[in-house]
């Protein structure tokens, strides 16, 4: 069978893309792709499990925690949206193989830290270091899923988060536990150095395995590419059947161009919510449970914390294919788990206190799994919520506006972490967190209840934007 008849045979099996060409394709790209993000949440948040020892070792307040915690992710906005544009120019292979060699430096060098300046200082290096990451895979994805597929795409690569946290929560805190006194350092040291150095490989080896683009992809068939290029531009109706894709118009026109768009701080704010319950999960979960459970090892801690994680695994793929059969049900779902997400917060919140001051221990563990179910709520919502935001935004504008969009919402990832840090530490440790640990759980609550009652009212509130109901990019 000739090139050009096998190119007919796919197109004609299937309205978009045939599902072998789908399932070729996430085998070649994904691996080292979902393997990266698995790293780089690994990175990004054993800082929780090394505050098991850290901030007794280098004298670190809860607001100081916090501050680390979070400074992050300022970093993490700054440079996202010069990184993404520049891909399709520079390559996505240079610009996410950089990303992973530079955060698995920092995270690595971490480990020499000896007090808050020098903390602060490589979490802000760690922030610009991945900013280009996450980002940059959703824009790659966009240039080789076509948007009927690109749910289920996006939830297998989402996965590696999940993995990521499991990995983090039932290896980090077994690791350090192992560890802890090896040649005279400490177990958190230890953490943070072998966690970090695997990342600085895969960076290596990624040119390897990732190509920019299906026109210079040599791994694919004739037809197979002709396949693939024309339902991508089927998603497109601007689009000439055989049209190259356009160059992306100059960074400025492209940020005033999305700035411009109101749907594109609809998605912000309501990505600010996801992210402030993700990163809160993250980082304060932890230490919330050791003060529930003040005997517990670091190790129990993290598998009891692995629970959401392997939850999401579990669910997030299906539920991404289910919504690509059904867009209409696609947005609401996105949306609804958005704000299901932050109204869990909120229950949990109110939980929290009521465990404080009446119900104890056995309430504070039950707050604990409100807030675990809340955050997997907000993982589950993340590739459908990416998915619905490609649809309804211009293709020029689309890796400009992915960029814009996680930038300001991650700016929750500071502002979620710090605020709550900063609410821990308003009154004393020592009056609140004696005689009982549930003395403990009463600081916490008021920090969530008052972040989830603002969480449920940003989600609620963009929801009556115009166009962020809109139909995806018709096809031809």
């Amino acid at each position: 069978m000739s090139s050009d008849v096998e190119a007919e045979t796919l197109l004609s099996s299937a309205p978009t893309l045939p599902r072998a060409l789908f399932i070729r394709l996430c085998w070649r790209l994904l691996p080292i792709l979902w393997l990266g993000y698995v790293l780089n949440i690994v990175d990004r948040t054993n800082l929780g499990y090394a505050a098991l020892q850290m901030t007794d070792d280098l004298h670190l307040s809860q607001r100081a925690f916090g501050l680390a915690s979070g400074i992050f992710f300022c970093a993490y906005a700054a440079l996202q949206i010069p990184s993404n544009h520049a891909l399709p120019t520079v390559g996505a292979t240079r610009i996410l193989s950089a990303c992973m060699i530079g955060w698995g430096a920092c995270s690595a060098a971490t480990s020499l830290v000896g007090g808050e300046t020098s903390l602060l200082a490589l979490r802000f290096a760690l922030g610009l270091a991945e900013a280009g990451f996450y980002p940059g895979v959703l824009y790659y994805l966009t240039r080789w899923f076509p948007e009927a597929v690109s749910s289920e795409a996006l939830a297998l690569f989402s996965t590696a988060a999940s993995v990521g946290s499991f990995v983090s929560s039932a290896g980090s805190g077994a690791l350090m536990t192992a560890m802890d006194g090896v040649g005279g350092v400490r177990g958190w040291r230890w953490l943070l150095l072998l966690q970090g150095l695997p990342s600085v490989l895969l960076g290596l080896l990624a040119p390897l395995a990732l190509t920019d683009s299906p026109e210079r992809a040599a791994w694919l068939e004739r037809g197979e590419r002709a396949a693939l290029l024309a339902a991508l531009r089927r998603g497109d109706e601007a689009a000439a059947p055989d049209a190259a894709p356009p160059p992306p118009p100059p960074l400025g026109i492209a940020l005033r161009a999305t700035c411009v768009r109101p749907t594109s701080w609809a998605f912000a704010l309501q990505y600010v919510g996801v992210s402030s319950v993700t990163n809160i999960g993250r980082f304060f979960l932890p230490t919330l449970l050791k003060g529930v459970f003040p005997y517990w090892t670091p190790r129990k801690i993290g598998l009891l914390f692995a629970i959401p994680a392997a939850l999401n695994v579990a669910l997030a793929p299906p539920l991404a294919s289910w919504a690509d059969r059904d867009r209409d049900r696609r947005r609401r779902a996105a949306w609804g788990l958005c704000g299901g997400a932050a109204a869990m917060l909120l229950v949990a919140g109110a939980t929290l206190v009521a465990a404080g001051s009446a119900l104890g221990v056995g309430g504070a563990a039950a707050t604990v799994g409100l807030v675990s179910a809340a955050v997997l709520a907000a993982q589950c919502a993340i590739p459908l919520f990416w998915s619905q935001h490609n649809a309804v935004t211009p293709r020029a504008l689309v890796g400009t506006s992915i960029a814009l969009v996680n930038s300001v919402g991650n700016l929750g990832g500071f502002v979620g972490p710090v605020i709550l840090g900063a609410l821990h530490d308003t009154k004393s440790a020592a009056s609140l967190c004696a005689p009982a640990p549930s003395g403990c759980t009463a600081q916490w609550g008021g920090g969530v209840l008052a972040l989830g009652a603002a969480l449920a009212l940003l989600t609620a509130a963009t929801r009556v934007v115009p166009g962020l109901a809109a139909a995806p990019r018709q096809q031809k």
